[in-house]
């Protein structure tokens, strides 16, 4: 048996069932992925939607709510479609959509998705990121998504601009393709560009204070929230984007930074209990779809010299 609780997805109760990349779709529209190892992968929830009482749905039952379109695509409706290979789930435009109805995608550590929106912009989710979306983009008004987290755009050019947003920032663009980073637990947000032209702005209740900084290729912007402040340099842009194709490069890294970004990317608990090391650099490429933790901490023990111990599921660097 499968214990469903709509609007925030299915839970597995029960051993040995297998949902091999299914996406499945209860009534109240809450989508929920299962991963190839049969555990919580991916939320896809209508913002509209009320959880009701917990309901029991059967294996079969469940899989009736899909249609296989072949071994590697499901089709949830005329609309939405799921490519396992890719790992991209598909918004095709609907013209029959007259108003803005939101969806919001919530990927969590340890795993990464993409999103094609239904204007045909692409967006790479990292892990541990939500981003809210229009089921369908509406003509002639703006394109406005907003973040939680990482990802990176390719955005579709047309007439309408397209915004991103967080909590702090916007980044203003019509055709381009940047990566944006903003989340809660970090005192910045940073847009790096890579093609097309952009424009950043700190969001503040006072309009006067808003203004746009516009960058361009090769350039990254970043908003300190500290003092307000929008900075903008040169860099390698793909030391920022190579998490899209699976390598993840530190340079100089304070350990702290690698700490937070390693227990992103393998959903894990690291622990420093040697501060003498926080302030020590790092230097490293980690392919994480290929190297697990163990590789990592292997690696930064044989190069740094790190010591550490995992008890109780948790990493303790001694």
């Amino acid at each position: 048996l499968i214990s469903a609780i709509s609007c925030n997805g299915f839970k597995i109760d029960s051993v040995g069932a297998r949902f091999d990349g299914y996406l499945i779709k209860n009534k109240h529209s809450t989508i929920k992925y299962f991963n190839n190892s049969c555990q919580v992968g991916l939320f896809v929830f209508n913002d509209s939607c009320i959880p009701p009482s917990p309901l029991i749905y059967r294996a079969s039952v469940l899989r009736k709510l899909i249609v296989t379109l072949n071994k590697n695509q499901n089709k949830i409706n005329n609309n939405i479609l799921v490519n396992h290979t890719s790992n991209t789930l598909y918004y095709k435009t609907d013209p029959t959509i007259k108003d803005l109805k939101y969806n919001t995608i919530s990927v969590p550590y340890g795993k990464v998705f993409n999103l094609e929106l239904s204007d045909g912009t692409l967006v790479y989710l990292n892990s541990g990121t939500s981003l809210r979306y229009p089921v369908n983009f509406i003509n002639n008004l703006t394109r406005e998504v907003f973040v939680d987290g990482e990802a990176f755009f390719k955005v579709k050019s047309n007439e309408s601009q397209f915004i991103v947003s967080s909590n702090n920032t916007s980044a203003y663009v019509y055709g381009t393709k940047f990566n944006f980073k903003d989340y809660p637990e970090d005192n910045f947000s940073e847009v790096i560009l890579t093609e097309g032209s952009l424009g950043v702005s700190e969001l503040s209740d006072d309009d006067t204070k808003n203004k746009i900084l516009m960058i361009r290729p090769g350039e990254k912007a970043k908003v300190n929230y500290s003092n307000s402040e929008i900075v903008r340099t040169r860099v390698n842009t793909s030391l920022y984007t190579s998490w899209i194709d699976g390598r993840v490069a530190f340079r100089n890294e304070s350990l702290p930074g690698m700490i937070q970004k390693l227990e992103r990317i393998y959903n894990v608990i690291i622990i420093n209990n040697n501060k003498d090391l926080e302030e020590k650099y790092f230097t490293a490429t980690i392919l994480y779809n290929e190297e697990t933790i163990n590789d990592v901490l292997s690696y930064l023990s044989e190069v740094y010299g790190l010591k550490y111990q995992i008890i109780n599921n948790k990493i303790l660097i001694e």
